[in-house]
């Protein structure tokens, strides 16, 4: 059993760094998308796998000492992907003193690794992916040294599903129609981490714990994990690239979250832009622009985006894309009980609507009426 597990790992590593190395060098990405957060990233998991391929063949000399360097490499694969999130949707600008700081956890614990290394004189090894820290250190020491490892992948799993809801919001306050700049795939590859991470976990636990499994074929099965992982995002990356580039989506520029405080907008001033804004779009009936954004909006009413967003979420307790879309499928409703429209396609009543996709209409046609647009158009 050890020596099939010996193949599949020599044999999965191998094809995880082809991969890695193929998903960094591939030349099939958008011109106007910077990778270099996800490219870092890249990197750190093919180090990784490289260091436990290494080891755990026992092939690296005994001089050439990384460990303090590649045992905690897992410190940096959560933050470099957070920043990749933050930079991919810009929720918001990434300064140098935040791209610093997300990295110094790293540092810091490859520091305190080092000062033991120091105050002991004996090297700090890994054995079968394992850390092997020297004999007379502080039993909160031995019990310590795994405890960051685990925090900073579980805090940064965390922030990367609250950068996606920010996202989330920040193209519903400016886009009427969300579906071309949706990055569904990132939320799945966050819950795909978190599950590699437990996967992991488990795995160790497994000897640690219950001696389940031989020390030196835990950490082949980690390097076994991370291959399948990578497969996962490779995939997934390169459909919504394709995606992109088939629909010939452009950079979207949408201004981040701003704060109303001291915007100097008052309740009345409130009241006259939402009248405004509903009678110059019925009028002009710019929800049928299936594209139609808040710049769009402001632009024709001659009022900040600011100020039309405020007006929304303060005044009408609503946001930009249910705002619009409500007007959307208030025309929708009327035109599926309309005899007029009785030989229009369900579809077809949807695209005069402003909807693009069937499967958005769908799904906020049955939040709004409670009924499929079917059952909607039977009713007597």
């Amino acid at each position: 059993m050890e020596k099939i597990i010996d193949i599949l790992f020599n044999g999965f590593s191998i094809a995880g760094i082809i991969l890695g190395l193929y998903l960094l060098f591939s030349g099939l990405q958008l011109k106007y998308v910077k990778t270099y957060f996800l490219k870092a990233w890249l990197i750190i998991i093919v180090m990784q796998i490289v260091f436990y391929l290494l080891n755990l063949n026992a092939v690296l000399p005994n001089y050439l000492n990384i460990n303090y360097f590649a045992f905690p490499l897992c410190m940096l694969h959560m933050p470099l992907f957070y920043l990749a999130i933050v930079d991919l949707t810009k929720i918001r600008r990434i300064t140098g003193l935040e791209k610093a700081l997300h990295v110094s956890f790293y540092l810091v614990y490859v520091a305190w690794l080092v000062s033991i290394d120091i105050s002991t004189v004996k090297d700090i090894l890994v054995i079968n992916g394992f850390i092997s820290l020297p004999s007379g250190l502080s039993s909160f020491t031995y019990a310590f040294v795994g405890i960051p490892l685990a925090v900073v992948s579980l805090v940064y799993s965390i922030l990367c599903l609250i950068a996606m809801f920010q996202y989330k919001k920040l193209l519903k306050a400016n886009l009427s129609n969300t579906d071309k700049y949706q990055l569904h795939w990132i939320t799945y590859l966050v819950w795909a981490i978190i599950l590699l991470f437990i996967l992991i976990y488990l795995v160790i636990i497994a000897r640690t714990d219950f001696m389940l499994t031989k020390a030196s074929i835990t950490f082949k099965l980690v390097n076994i994990l991370l291959f399948f992982f990578l497969l996962a995002f490779g995939v997934k990356y390169q459909k919504q690239l394709i995606y992109f580039l088939k629909n010939e989506v452009v950079p979207l520029e949408i201004p981040a979250k701003t704060k109303y405080v001291n915007s100097g907008l008052t309740n009345e001033n409130m009241v006259l832009i939402a009248q405004k804004m509903n009678l110059l779009i019925k009028s002009k009936e710019l929800y049928l622009d299936e594209y139609l954004t808040l710049q769009k909006v402001a632009d024709v009413l001659e009022e900040s985006p600011q100020s039309i967003s405020q007006t929304l979420n303060d005044h009408l307790s609503t946001n930009f894309y249910t705002y619009i879309n409500t007007l959307r499928l208030d025309l929708a409703e009327n035109k599926l009980q309309d005899p007029s429209f009785s030989k229009l396609s369900i579809m077809g009543i949807a695209m005069d609507s402003g909807f693009k996709s069937k499967s958005t209409f769908y799904k906020l046609f049955k939040q709004k009426t409670g009924k499929t647009p079917a059952e909607y158009r039977n009713l007597e």
